[in-house]
């Protein structure tokens, strides 16, 4: 009988685990339970077929060998046990390995979509965010019957063939979509079509238990749901090649983009820079140490109102010149106007409160007005603050010595470009912060003996001579074919970032400007050449290649005209393609890295 519970091997063969001092057979070894019942009755059959035809078995002895069987039956159990556990278990994981492609489409269709709604020219903010947060459901009609949809829709669209293509296709995905709901060896309802609900079935207890026959129908439909899904990626694909052909201007760039009610981008801007010259105006002392301001560009407030004056700056202080510490310094910008405005006090009070342990803060009061006061202030906590004993790390040392620093993840990285496109929107332009945003400027500390990439600092230049405040306008050769230098860098900071590798790895021969000399363009073809036709960011999703076509085509502003932060249009249009598209596209990594651990513990556990 050990031919029919193996396949193959004997009692020494390695793959055999024991037990109880006896070998038994592995479950990989053990033939399917179909194949085991077929055998057994296929025994019986010709022990049957020997009784009666053959008239030399009497009853006793039929019953005895039946008896004989029992014991290995009883033996087998465990293992029949095993096979249809395997198979159950192999089952969810098939299922859930569908969940996570249907998920993927799922969320890069609602991106898709949430991207025209917000470009709709004639629907106000607040009907757009009703849309996308109560409408935008695939399996609902309702979004494709909405008149107010596909009114916009029509204005959209310029050319009739564009407008019928865009519902052609897109009811083309929902059909495709709706061919999956209806297939019952899925277990899914119109309800579930959406990324949260396929997000928590992808998680292996959140999978129901299926039926034998479930399972058989769901191998047996895997060509048509392979088609379902090759169908919608391909409907996909060809409305966002429709959509991006579409470009609003500037003019346009304010309704495309819902903000919070009260909240205004140029009034954060502008109490940034308030802030900012207020410090820099009373950057005075006399201690004869030298003390350098690094703006602290990780800056994340709980709520956009709080952005208003509220920055993070960490302050070095040099002692005897052998030693430099460095330390924390939090300002905050205070509008309310007090009963008495002193005149603005030097940063020497300041000075002597730096190497105290507890924590400090800056309230300059008054901001709005001609004269502001700094007020010192002791944070409640007394708790230490951090202190820097080493020198910072530059991004281009990370990005140049792989092997001497651990590269940061994928989830980090994407936090990463998410703080540098931040602090651009609220800081560019600052003309205390006039370096340019590039990783030669961009600065880390280490902690407990590793690289510290939760926090990212920028040299300002409050400190600075008058004269050095604002960025010469020397000559730099020939003209950048970009709009605006600030943004262009930061495109080629997102894709250093994203490949944990510096731009120059990249260049070729073409990307070199007069006499093979490397020009103020040459990063820039490097950057465009790498996003259209390099192979490491077709590893990445398609927000984060969106953010960095959206920052090396700068399509904001009308032709001819400057792009400039100070345009709310253009901070708005920026928030919107930059921005928002980097906070999608780290959340994507951070369930998909849930998701992952998932896998991981469901694996473990087999």
């Amino acid at each position: 009988m050990r031919g029919i519970l193996v396949a193959e091997g004997s009692h020494d063969d390695p793959e055999l685990r024991v037990e109880g001092g006896s070998a038994v057979p592995s479950v990989q070894h053990l033939l399917p339970l179909p194949t085991l019942l077929f055998e057994l009755i296929v025994i019986c059959a010709g022990l049957w077929n020997d009784c009666y035809s053959t008239q030399k078995m009497s009853g006793l002895e039929l019953g005895g060998l039946i008896l004989a069987i029992i014991p290995i039956l009883s033996t087998a159990a465990p293992f029949l046990n095993d096979t249809a556990y395997i198979r159950k278990r192999t089952h969810k994981k098939k299922l859930a390995d569908f969940y996570l492609d249907l998920y993927g489409e799922v969320y890069r269709l609602k991106n898709l979509l949430e991207d025209v709604v917000w470009r709709l020219p004639s629907l106000s903010s607040n009907r757009k965010y009703d849309i996308i947060h109560r409408q935008l459901y695939l399996t609902e009609q309702d979004l494709l019957h909405d008149p107010d949809f596909r009114d916009s829709i029509a204005d959209f669209f310029v050319l009739a063939e564009d407008h019928d293509f865009f519902f052609c296709q897109l009811e083309r995905m929902l059909s495709s979509f709706w061919e999956l709901v209806e297939d019952g060896t899925v277990g899914l309802s119109p309800d579930e079509l959406n990324s949260r609900s396929l997000y928590e079935k992808m998680y292996v207890g959140n999978i129901p238990a299926r039926t034998s026959s479930e399972r058989f129908r769901f191998g047996r439909r895997k060509g048509k749901r392979r088609e379902n899904l090759k169908r919608i990626k391909e409907s996909r694909e060809l409305l966002g090649v429709v959509i991006d052909s579409y470009k609003t201007s500037a003019s346009d760039d304010r309704r495309n983009t819902f903000l919070p009610q009260g909240v205004s981008f140029t009034r954060l801007r502008k109490m940034s820079q308030k802030v900012i010259s207020c410090l820099s105006s009373s950057w005075e002392c006399d201690c004869h140490r030298r003390h350098q301001p690094y703006l602290e560009l990780s800056h994340q407030p709980r709520t956009p109102t709080r952005l208003q004056g509220c920055l993070d700056f960490v302050v070095s202080q040099q002692d005897n010149g052998l030693r430099t510490q460095w330390f924390e310094l939090g300002v905050k910008g205070d509008e309310e106007k007090p009963n008495l405005v002193p005149p603005l006090e030097p940063f020497a009070q300041l000075c002597g409160q730096l190497s105290a342990s507890i924590p400090l803060c800056v309230i300059i009061q008054g901001i709005h007005e001609e004269s502001s006061t700094i007020l010192l202030e002791r944070r409640l906590t007394q708790n230490p603050r951090y202190s820097y004993p080493m020198s910072p790390v530059s991004l281009r040392c990370l990005l140049r010595e792989p092997q001497n620093h651990i590269p940061p993840n994928t989830i980090t990285r994407r936090q990463l470009a998410l703080h540098f496109a931040s602090a651009m929107h609220r800081v560019g332009e600052n003309p205390h912060l006039g370096l340019d945003w590039t990783k030669e400027n961009i600065y880390f500390f280490r902690l407990n003996g590793t690289i510290d990439f939760n926090h990212q600092f920028f040299p300002s230049l409050i400190a600075a001579a008058p004269s050095t405040s604002n960025r010469a306008a020397s000559s730099r050769g020939p003209m950048l074919f970009h709009p605006h230098e600030s943004i262009c860098a930061l495109a080629i900071l997102l894709i250093e970032i994203t490949l944990w590798e510096p731009i120059e790895n990249f260049r070729q021969r073409e990307d070199m400007g007069l006499e093979s000399e490397v020009d103020v363009n040459t990063n820039l073809k490097t950057a465009k050449r790498e996003l259209y036709h390099g192979r490491g960011l077709a590893q990445c999703y398609d927000l984060t290649k969106g953010a960095i076509k959206a920052c090396l085509d700068a399509r904001w502003g009308d032709v001819g005209t400057r792009v400039t932060f100070e345009d709310e249009n253009i901070q708005m249009a920026f928030h919107r393609d930059v921005v928002q598209r980097l906070e999608r596209e780290l959340r994507l990594c951070e369930d998909s890295a849930n998701y992952n651990q998932e896998i991981l513990g469901y694996k473990s556990e087999q």
